[in-house]
Order: structure tokens, then sequence, then C-alpha cells
């Protein structure tokens, strides 16, 4: 079974052998010595940094062989410029893992031109934080009632059937539902 991203900030995601997945004496092995790269799809500034910031003081000292924390940003194309990196160019060897914006895997399924990766592929080791959705709506908007807003459908043009599934007001009706009403 593939990777399950929810509503979540701030998910981390790697290729390759997952850091838990080694025998302990082995991974003591691969890492003594190494630099794990944390991969943010933002700029320095922010809560990606400071998750980022956070993970790298600790997370060494809970991976055999205590390799050295890095924090890489990479900001660009709303988290798709890391994601593509990670994907394609960064090491899969388990010395890179990354945090990325959770919309960014949906990236594909949305047909957006600039995601060169297969969601299902990037292992998910974790999510730093849970952060509940909100939606609003303007006083003049014709959508008066949350069933008549939950209703509705996806305006977007050219979206594949499968896109459409997980259109922004998809997402939003499911983050945001009322307990009981899914």
């Amino acid at each position: 079974m593939g990777p399950r991203f929810r509503g979540d900030d701030a998910a981390a995601v790697g290729r390759g052998p997952s850091v838990a997945s080694a025998k302990p004496r082995a991974a003591a092995d691969f890492y003594q010595g190494k630099t794990l790269r944390i991969v943010i799809s933002t700029g320095v500034a922010g809560g990606f940094g400071e998750y980022a910031r956070l993970l790298s003081e600790h997370i060494g000292r809970h991976i055999a062989g205590r390799p050295h924390v890095i924090v890489q940003s990479m900001p660009g194309a709303g988290g798709l410029l890391a994601a593509n990196y990670l994907y394609a160019s960064a090491p899969q060897d388990g010395t890179t893992i990354g945090i990325i914006n959770s919309t960014v895997p949906f990236a594909p399924l949305w047909g957006s031109k600039g995601a060169r990766f297969d969601t299902l592929k990037f292992n998910w080791l974790g999510t730093l934080d849970r952060a509940e959705g909100v939606c609003t709506l303007w006083h003049t908007s014709p959508v008066k009632t949350w069933s008549r807003h939950a209703g509705r459908r996806s305006s977007r043009s050219g979206a594949s059937a499968r896109a459409r599934r997980w259109s922004s007001t998809r997402r939003c009706s499911t983050s945001c539902s009322r307990p009981g009403s899914r």
C-alpha cells in the first residue's frame, strides 16, 4: 500500500531505504560519518524552516551511526521543485529526506505539468504537525449554507475525472467536514 497524505501542513518524505528499516549494526556502519540532508520546499524563514531546524537538532541522535544533519531550503513552484529533486536527483540511499507541503503529492492528480514524480513511490516517514482546515465564504457568495457548498463541483477546466475527485472543493469539504457528516 502506498503512502497516505492527510491535510497536514508538513509531511516528511523520502525515497530509497527508510532510515528505520535498516538493521542497527548495518545502519550504524552506513550512517557513521555521513550527512543526513533535510530538504524543505520553502524558504528558510517560516514554519517549515523551523520544523526542519528543530528536527535536525534531534534526529541524528536517534539514528544509529549518529549522522551529521543539515537543512537545505529548496523553494520554488509551490514545493514542486523540492519534490521533483527528491524524486529524480536526490540520493536514494536514506541520506536525504524532505519536508514538503501536504498538497504537493496531489499535483500529479491535478494534472500539474510541473510535477515530475510518482507520488506512490515516495516513502511517507511521518508528520510534524496537524493543521485543521477551515473554509470560509464571503457574504456576497451565492453559497449560503454548508450543504450547498459541499455539493458544488469543481469548475476546473480540462481536469481529468481523477483530478476533479481531488479538487480544492472536495479537499475542503473533506478536511472541514463536521463530526458525523462524512
